[in-house]
């Protein structure tokens, strides 16, 4: 399955996109624009987060790569939520707002992908997954692969509610 982009927070490209659509007003500044482009942005979330109103039976954690300029390490979060709408929330939060954030769907995998000050090049990459129902908890401690072997993906949830599949 290809990339299916669920959100992002590219400034630039999201501006041009509106200005090609004529979202904007001729009159309106640069600095206009780009507030409304933040705006804009901001509430396309809300509603990527409205539309993923989706309740799981365990909490939803974050698995991947964190890319840094030091180097890489397997790291996962617990987003305190069972629900995928809160989840991708909570997941943006945790970086920097001046990183380059994506989520989407790709393989029947829901990710987001980080592109920030810490590592211009190489994006830091997680997974978004939960707890499977034979395993009560996830161990700090476990390897990436572990991991992977006691939580499911949900990118197919997903991908059935924007009718990707």
């Amino acid at each position: 399955m290809e990339k299916r982009m669920i959100w992002n927070n590219d400034v630039c490209s999201e501006m041009n996109a509106l200005e090609k659509d004529g979202f904007f007003a001729e009159s309106e500044t640069e600095e206009e624009k780009m507030d409304e482009t933040y705006e804009y942005i901001s509430n396309a979330l809300s509603d990527e987060a409205a539309n993923l109103d989706i309740d799981l039976e365990e909490d939803i954690f974050l698995i991947g790569v964190l890319q840094r300029w030091d180097g890489c390490d397997s790291a996962y979060a617990d987003l305190e939520t069972s629900n995928i709408g809160e989840a991708i929330k909570k997941a943006v939060s945790l970086f920097s707002e001046d990183d380059t954030i994506e989520i989407f769907v790709e393989n029947e995998r829901m990710k987001i992908s980080q592109l920030g000050h810490d590592n211009p090049v190489n994006p830091s990459v997680f997974e978004f997954r939960v707890v499977r129902p034979e395993n009560n908890y996830c161990e700090i401690g476990l390897s990436y692969e572990e991991n992977l072997k006691i939580t499911r993906r949900i990118g197919d949830i997903v991908a059935n509610v924007y009718g990707w599949k």
